[in-house]
């Protein structure tokens, strides 16, 4: 079962009607009842889809659609999606009309998601309608258009991308590729709006004096768009050449809107901003005649942005400018691209080891802009820097490095924050290992395999040095810069460090090993003996990302191969990459809590035995518990064996959104295992489906 179906069936276990159903729909479809075996036609499917059911379109090519007045109807709290079984292989398209939408929404929605959808204009299309497009009028909420391609041609006469009309709030456009079409990749006229991991390119004006527009927040005498987010994107206007009469983004008279971490290249103008206080921080411009033009933006905030060789444009006496590179800026004069990024015109844009950029920016304050090491970076990319290595006890030849990563939002509900391998060296002294490839443990951990085991009391240092191809990077995910729908690009490297001591934690004779091996997130509701996954993507060691105010259970087994003395084993945790500590029992700065003895009788009770439901790694299991307060600890006696506790909790609905906590259970003296081979991890997110 492919990735995008694990989405759907998160709509139908999760929030929809107890009949929700999933219907097909295929370009040749004749059944009338839209199943699987003989699906129906677009049309029927359309008709038969009520609230809280999937409609699912088979591979293949949708002529002639333009579905207005449409769709399905959604409602809060019971989404409704329409999405494609295969990335990139549905396809819905115009083939007659001028400027017909492919998609038109017309009457008030709310709840709709479109997925893995490919649109396309490129065929017998004309006009100004848009490929998707929400209309003025409706009332529109909670919309995603996600991983789906947008195009037509370079044809002046042919416009794309999508519409957002005014009435269009709290609504998320993520992950799409949208290339080749006159005018504009997104026209927002809505409020609360967000804009993440797109990549726009290849642009021209629609007709001479319009310009072409990666993205753009305008208003048309309705006092809109108001604080919408544009953040992580990659906006290439000209594809590789600076494109006549082009802007990256535009963000008209309103108020309140937000540009972070995005990279725009090959513009006349980068950025545009009209509105009142436009926060338009860390973000990297490149390749455009003028950075930035800032006119009637009162209030405005321009922070760490990089802009080298380019200008700031127009500077509004009424904003504030901090910290940013460019040649009217306030780091440097005299910056060049080649003193800043590593190759920018080959879409390489983490900052080189000397760069004046590394660690200089100003604080921000903005939902997903975090910053690691001795302060922001400056531009769209912040680097990871090492934070601790240790060697542990249980496995002597493994040298472990822990990096600090800095949180990029999510894509596709997992968080983008995770190392990928990239070509680096290692050097670990004292144990005689220098390494040029590793593998990825966790989300932030790097783990090598030395030539010898380590020794009690032995030194240990580790350090990193780029290569001829830089080091290990941190996947922040920005744009798609080549058009891979679901493939991340534009990662930071890590910095650079000299040689740092680690950990040794190997002992000087026979010690228990006891490690964490496995765990899982399951729904609150719900039996032990028959657990109710959140989703069914939530499969052992999987990480998830909840609503705020989410309450969860929490399945972790840990093992040890010898037979230590029977103990209380505790649940601890680190908030956002913090020291470990106990959990609360009531709310504090912490934002996350146990659940407490009362309420939901179809919820575990404290000290339920726990059976086995993981995957086996010792022969023998012993039962544990389940724990709902700080004092439900159970005494294990845990001998040559392994063992499964599953923990009941909540977080604040007042947590600041994009905040971790990573979990491991401890002895109950607050000694750590032994090690820790998984570590899971939860962030707070606005919504998921499925919860």
């Amino acid at each position: 079962m492919n990735y995008l179906i694990f989405v759907f069936v998160v709509v139908v276990l999760g929030l929809s009607d107890a009949n929700a159903a999933t219907r097909y729909s295929s370009p040749s479809g004749s059944g009338s009842t839209c199943s699987t075996g003989t699906p129906c036609s677009l049309t029927t499917g359309l008709s038969q889809t009520t609230s809280g059911d999937t409609l699912l379109l088979k591979n293949g090519t949708f002529t002639s659609v333009n579905l207005t007045n449409p769709l399905l109807s959604g409602t809060s709290g019971s989404p409704t999606t329409l999405a494609c079984e295969n990335i990139r292989q549905c396809t819905l398209q115009v083939t007659s009309g001028s400027g017909s939408p492919i998609i038109t929404i017309t009457a008030a929605r709310s709840y709709l998601t479109f997925s893995g959808i490919v649109f396309d204009k490129s065929v017998g299309s004309t006009g100004t309608g848009a490929a998707f497009t929400i209309s003025d009028t409706p009332t529109v909420s909670n919309i995603i258009v996600e991983n789906s391609e947008f195009f037509a041609t370079t044809s002046p006469t042919v416009r794309g991308g999508l519409y957002i009309g005014g009435l269009t709030t709290n609504s998320t456009f993520r992950g799409n590729y949208l290339h080749d079409f006159a005018s504009h990749g997104f026209y927002i006229q809505g409020d609360s709006n967000i804009v993440e991991h797109n990549h726009i390119k290849n642009l021209v004006p629609f007709t001479s004096g319009n310009n072409a527009m990666c993205t753009q927040f305008y208003s048309e005498n309705v006092n809109k768009p108001n604080n919408n987010i544009f953040r992580y994107n990659f906006c290439n206007t000209g594809n590789g050449s600076i494109r006549a009469g082009s802007e990256g983004l535009y963000i008209g008279s309103s108020s309140g809107n937000t540009a972070h971490n995005n990279i725009i290249t090959n513009a006349v103008v980068g950025a545009y901003i009209r509105s009142s206080s436009t926060k338009f921080l860390n973000n990297s411009i490149y390749s455009v005649t003028t950075g930035l033009n800032v006119s009637a933006g009162t209030g405005c905030e321009i922070k760490n942005n990089a802009l080298p060789g380019e200008s700031l444009g127009t500077a509004d006496a009424d904003c504030s400018y901090s910290k940013n590179i460019a040649t009217n800026g306030d780091i440097s004069t005299s910056v060049t691209p080649a003193q800043l990024w590593i190759d920018p015109a080959n879409n390489n844009f983490s900052l080189i080891e000397s760069s004046a950029g590394i660690d200089t920016g100003a604080t921000v304050s903005i939902s997903g802009v975090t910053s690691v090491g001795a302060g922001y970076d400056v531009g769209a990319l912040e680097a990871s820097v090492r934070s601790s290595s240790v060697v542990e006890n249980a496995t002597p030849t493994i040298y472990s490095t822990m990096f600090s990563l800095p949180t990029q939002s999510t894509r596709n509900g997992i968080g983008l924050q995770t190392c990928t391998v990239g070509n680096f060296a290692v050097v670990v002294a004292g144990a005689g290992a220098t390494e040029s490839s590793c593998a990825i443990s966790g989300t932030s951990r790097v783990d090598i395999t030395l030539g010898a085991a380590v020794t009690n009391g032995q030194s240990l240092t580790d350090a990193m040095t780029r290569t001829a191809a830089p080091s290990l990077m941190d996947n922040v995910a920005i744009g798609d810069y080549n058009g891979t729908l679901n493939t991340h690009y534009f990662n930071a490297y890590v910095r650079t460090y000299t040689a740092t001591a680690g950990v040794n934690n190997v002992g000087g004779g026979a010690v228990p090993s006891l490690v964490q091996t496995r765990f899982r997130f399951h729904h609150l509701r719900g039996t032990e003996a028959v657990p109710r996954l959140i989703c069914t993507i939530c499969v052992e060691n999987y990480s998830m990302e909840l609503p705020r105010g989410a309450a969860f259970r929490l399945r972790v087994k840990f093992r040890t191969d010898d037979d230590p003395a029977s103990t209380t084993y505790k649940l601890r945790a680190s908030v956002d990459g913090g020291a470990d500590a106990d959990i609360p029992d009531t709310m504090d700065t912490a934002y996350i809590a146990w659940y407490g003895a009362s309420g939901g009788s179809d919820i575990p009770d404290a000290g339920t035995p726990t059976t086995e439901l993981l995957t086996s790694d010792e022969a023998a299991n012993t039962a544990c518990a389940v724990v709902r307060t700080s004092s439900d600890f159970p005494l294990v006696d845990l001998g040559n064996s392994e063992t499964e506790c599953e923990y009941v909790l909540q977080t604040s609905l007042s947590a600041p959104l994009g905040r971790t906590w990573d979990f491991r259970v401890y002895r109950s003296d607050n000694t750590a295992l032994d090690a820790y081979t998984v570590t899971p991890r939860l962030t707070a997110g606005a919504f998921v489906f499925g919860f």
